[in-house]
């Protein structure tokens, strides 16, 4: 056989991974709880963290916390952050009981200062639109 010859690469790590799959889909059957390192799934793995950290996010971008990151431009949306707390406490009170106590005290921490970033800018809001022109404020007396 020459040296020109195609190298073939064989990747074995395809059937340790289809290996593990079929244990996790087999594990509930039997009862068994599954490790979370074995089946964490990476960086990008979607699990409970990963949805509260998509979710604050989504209302940091709307309460002007965060801007995009292409543009640097700036939106606030207060009709969108409530939605997206008030997402994060329904989230809270549909998963009371099933979470770790990490997690829920991170949703909870998250939720409270998600909330503590909103009132400010309502108040924010309120003081400017006080101060726009219109009706004078002696006139309102």
């Amino acid at each position: 056989m020459s040296d020109d010859a195609p190298k073939i690469i064989i990747d074995e790590g395809w059937k340790k991974e289809v290996e593990r799959e079929k244990q996790d889909l087999e594990a509930p059957a039997s009862g068994e709880q599954a490790d979370p390192a074995e089946t964490a799934g990476g960086p990008h793995a979607a699990n409970f963290e990963a949805i509260v950290a998509n979710l604050v996010t989504q209302a940091m971008f709307a309460l002007g916390i965060m801007g995009d990151p292409d543009t640097q431009e700036v939106v606030i949306s207060l009709e969108e952050a409530k939605f997206v707390i008030d997402s994060l406490g329904v989230l809270l009170e549909k998963t009371r009981g099933n979470l770790t106590p990490e997690e829920e005290e991170h949703l909870k921490a998250s939720t409270a200062e998600l909330q503590r970033f909103y009132l400010v800018r309502v108040q924010q809001f309120d003081e400017q639109n006080a101060q726009a022109p219109g009706i004078p404020p002696i006139a309102l007396q």
